[in-house]
């Protein structure tokens, strides 16, 4: 992983510039945060469902199993 995509990191959370934004991770989860610093994303299909289901202005949260649409 190239520390220059890390945008902030403390103890095990970071913010990284991935494929589909800004994403906040546990950086020590074995799945989803290797992923994430590996490969910059997990889950297209997920991203996917997401851009056909918001709109420009609308912020999606996917908080463990539940994903969240609020519109800011």
């Amino acid at each position: 992983m190239s520390d220059s995509v890390v945008l902030a990191g403390e103890q095990y959370m970071r913010v990284r510039r991935c494929r589909h934004g800004l994403m906040l991770y546990n950086s020590s989860d074995i799945y989803i945060g290797r992923s994430l610093d590996l490969y910059g994303e997990y889950s297209h299909g997920e991203a996917d469902v997401f851009e056909h289901l918001l709109r420009a202005g609308m912020v999606a949260i996917d908080v463990g199993a539940k994903s969240v649409a609020i519109h800011c």
